[in-house]
């Protein structure tokens, strides 16, 4: 079987990246990039998209200091590669790293159910729903509590707990697996990655108790 032709969009985010290093991995090569410059120049996007065989949606703003862009980026990003294939007439399947959190009512959950809306309507949509994503070169205070709470240990201070919640917790890298099948493979429909319960307090526990079998040369039960 021939290497697919897999786009990506924003490349450079937490998720895209550790997708960009399983494609490496699985495929012996990087994957076509969509980053901001191609979504705010509609030739740059159709050249992009040009003989995909597939794309995996991944660009969007988690965080704001103003909820209404989150509400506003989101669809908008779905519309330009929805106007993008329709241009150009590249119907082609599109993977998208949806969220749990658009089965609430958050500004974010909200942008992201009105993108996969959009996204549905205009493509073939393999709607990924992913819950609480960590792993490595997760921003603390951004990406994951996990992250935020490994950042606090390494600098000697006591994860703080403000909100003690049972969370469903995935690695990324199988999220990159999911969406690299998906997108060699896709099946149209809904994808529910499932995530490991796990509650905030444990989380805490757990990497205190590990920094501290470290800090006396022992190795921790990984």
């Amino acid at each position: 079987m021939s290497r697919p032709r897999v786009v990506v969009t924003g490349p450079e985010g937490f998720v895209a990246w550790h997708v960009r290093c399983a494609a490496r991995a699985r495929w012996g090569g990087d994957l076509i990039h969509v980053g901001e410059a191609e979504f705010d120049d509609p030739g740059r996007m159709d050249a992009a998209l040009a003989g995909a065989d597939a794309v995996i949606h991944l660009a969007g703003v988690n965080r704001a200091h103003d909820p209404a862009e989150i509400e506003r980026v989101n669809p908008w990003l779905a519309e330009q590669l929805v106007a993008s294939m329709q241009r150009t007439g590249r119907n082609i399947p599109v993977v998208y790293g949806n969220s749990i959190h658009s089965l609430g009512d958050s500004p974010f959950g909200v942008a992201k159910r009105r993108a996969a809306d959009i996204l549905r309507d205009g493509a073939p949509l393999v709607d990924v729903v992913m819950p609480n994503i960590f792993g490595e070169h997760g921003r603390p205070n951004y990406n994951s509590v996990v992250a935020t709470f490994c950042h606090a240990v390494a600098a000697g201070e006591t994860p703080v707990v403000v909100d003690d919640k049972e969370l469903p917790l995935v690695h990324v890298g199988r999220i990159a697996d999911v969406l690299l099948d998906q997108a060699a493979h896709p099946q149209p429909g809904t994808v529910e990655v499932p995530g490991r319960p796990t509650w905030v307090s444990e989380v805490a526990r757990r990497l205190t108790d590990m920094a501290g079998d470290y800090r006396t040369g022992r190795l921790p039960d990984l």
